[in-house]
């Protein structure tokens, strides 16, 4: 990458080639998990006439194991390092951002989120727009800590319902390894699902249990975008009251943000 850059205008064949490489990898993704329904409903049918209604009960605990780990993510993590690093609370920043976090749920892609934050960075948030610029691209891509929680949370599932288990030494293994893949997951809807299969290939297990994942996983991606977005704010804040880059008067008693964004918005 810093070879790339350094040779001037030779290297746009060599960036116009990762971006339409990236491209059509993320297309290939989108059109297979436009067919996937269909793959989904054979193997969850393969999957209840095994095993009949014993496997609903593990779902309903795997969907609220994953919800309760967002949430601790989201209001503890998030919190602690808000309170320590930013100063400010965490309830009130999240009440502050709800727009931003209702896009993230309601579109389950943090790529589609970037323009909202970038537009409200400076009103909402304090944050410098030559800050948030970086920041959140940066974030949506990286920033994946939804994909770090659901993607060994998925491999226990699995785990449980074939009645196998880990030794301590496995356990933490596979939170390093989902950590490191998480990194990669891409910012579109269900893009760490495919990570999910690899893990689950990676440690010997039956793949069909995916099946089951995959049916649920659109209740369990709303939460895990809006969680990686509340991240990549919550350290975009954190980081710039820090460095002292932070417009506090944002978060002052009696400002109004929409006020301000409208008055931005005119100006321009």
């Amino acid at each position: 990458g810093i070879s790339i850059s350094l040779i001037g205008e030779k290297k746009k064949a060599v960036v116009d080639l990762l971006e339409s490489t990236n491209a059509a990898i993320l297309k290939m993704i989108n059109i297979c998990l436009k067919y996937a329904p269909i793959g989904v409903f054979a193997l969850m049918a393969n999957m209840a006439g095994a095993n009949g209604p014993d496997v609903i009960l593990p779902l309903g605990k795997f969907l609220i194991t994953e919800y309760a780990a967002m949430i601790t993510q989201a209001l503890v993590v998030y919190g602690i390092l808000l309170a320590i690093m930013g100063k400010l609370n965490i309830f009130k920043f999240i009440n502050r951002v709800k727009s931003v976090l209702i896009m993230a749920f309601s579109s389950t892609s943090s790529a589609a989120t970037v323009p909202l934050e970038l537009e409200l960075c400076e009103s909402h948030m304090g944050v410098p727009l030559s800050i948030g610029g970086f920041s959140f691209p940066l974030g949506s891509t990286v920033n994946q800590d939804g994909a770090g929680l659901n993607i060994p949370i998925c491999l226990l599932f699995t785990a449980q319902i074939y009645g196998l288990s880990f030794s301590f030494t496995e356990l933490i293994m596979i939170v390093f390894m989902c950590l490191i893949m998480s990194i990669g997951a891409a910012g579109i809807p269900a893009g760490a699902s495919v990570f999910v299969l690899m893990i689950l290939g990676q440690f010997g297990l039956p793949t069909d249990a995916f099946g089951l994942i995959l049916a649920s996983y659109v209740l369990i991606d709303v939460g895990l975008t809006t969680v990686n977005i509340c991240g990549d704010m919550v350290c975009t804040v954190s980081v710039c009251r820090s460095e002292g880059a932070l417009d506090t008067k944002v978060w002052e008693p009696g400002y109004d943000p929409e006020a301000a964004h409208a008055a931005a918005k005119a100006a321009k």
